[in-house]
């Protein structure tokens, strides 16, 4: 009988039974079950790692080549999205990111733009805040009348303000461009119906009289006028004092009839109207507010007109 002798033979330890062993060994002519000839296995303990596996993206080297997920890092920072990295198509996105005021997530901490947000009031420079040191301004905000742009979308009081026009002669009446505010701003006012500016007699609330001149401002000369002779300055008319507290009194130096008298204020609005035939009357003033006053005259052909300033 012939004897045949074979030499003995490593075997390695397939713990997880995928085919492939571990650092376990056995010397010997015939591998005991569990054990294979290789030892290429990378994690003995888990049948989905092995040499001829397929990588999958989960943070594990599926098939034992020393590299975690490859082929799934898109942008090629060294993180893909099993490994934190929040946007995989750019370079500048994962966890090792430092935070810039962008919009994004840089960082990839589920939060956007943590620490650019200076006044907490959600929003930062970079997704529309326009004053980032006031937490009353972002674009969430209802527009206030205040001359800022509280909603940030680049005006100030949209939809809030009111054109206000300049009125030189300050007789209540404005004229020129529109200017745009809140609040009623000191010489200005509502409407734009004074036809000379420069002239307090002449406005919408001003009589017509013979003198070639649109007093009224209504676009016509001289219409429906009376024929006046002579203007009540030339009888001395005045007011006494001037500034008054309490009372002014109507001088004229002479007899000119009956005198109407009407008194309107700086907006164009009748406050009283009085009649006397001599050459004085006294008026009590005393429940006035302060401001300035056109005395308005008519008198049997004779005209006048004067201001008083109540204080």
């Amino acid at each position: 009988n012939s004897i045949h002798v074979q030499n003995a033979l490593t075997y390695f330890q397939d713990m997880d039974g995928d085919g492939f062993g571990g650092t376990n060994t056995y010397v010997g002519c015939i591998a005991p079950v569990g054990f294979v000839t290789n030892a290429t296995d990378c994690v003995d303990n888990n049948s989905n790692i092995y040499p001829s596996n397929f990588e999958t993206c989960n943070n594990l080297d599926d098939n034992c080549n020393s590299l975690i997920d490859e082929t799934f890092d898109s942008d090629g920072d060294g993180y893909t999205s099993c490994s934190g990295d929040c946007d995989d198509n750019s370079a500048l996105s994962h966890p090792n990111a430092i935070e810039l005021c962008n919009n994004i997530d840089d960082n990839c901490n589920t939060l956007v733009d943590e620490g650019f947000d200076t006044d907490g009031d959600g929003f930062t420079s970079c997704n529309g805040d326009c004053n980032d040191n006031n937490s009353a301004m972002n674009p969430t905000i209802n527009e206030t009348c205040n001359g800022l742009d509280d909603n940030c979308n680049g005006l100030a009081d949209e939809g809030l303000s009111t054109p206000w026009y300049t009125d030189i002669d300050q007789d209540g009446y404005g004229a020129g461009v529109a200017n745009y505010f809140c609040i009623q701003p000191m010489g200005m006012v509502s409407n734009n119906a004074d036809c000379d500016d420069s002239n307090p007699l002449l406005n919408p609330a001003a009589v017509e009289i013979l003198d070639s001149t649109d007093n009224d401002c209504d676009g016509f000369v001289d219409e429906g006028a009376v024929d006046v002779y002579y203007n009540l300055s030339e009888a001395q008319l005045q007011l006494f004092p001037n500034p008054a507290h309490d009372q002014v009194s109507i001088l004229l130096g002479a007899h000119v009839g009956t005198v109407q008298i009407q008194v309107i204020d700086l907006q164009g609005r009748q406050i009283a109207q009085y009649q006397f035939t001599g050459q004085r009357m006294d008026v009590d003033v005393s429940g006035w507010a302060c401001g300035v006053y056109q005395f308005v005259f008519k008198a049997p052909n004779a005209f006048g007109s004067l201001r008083l300033v109540k204080e």
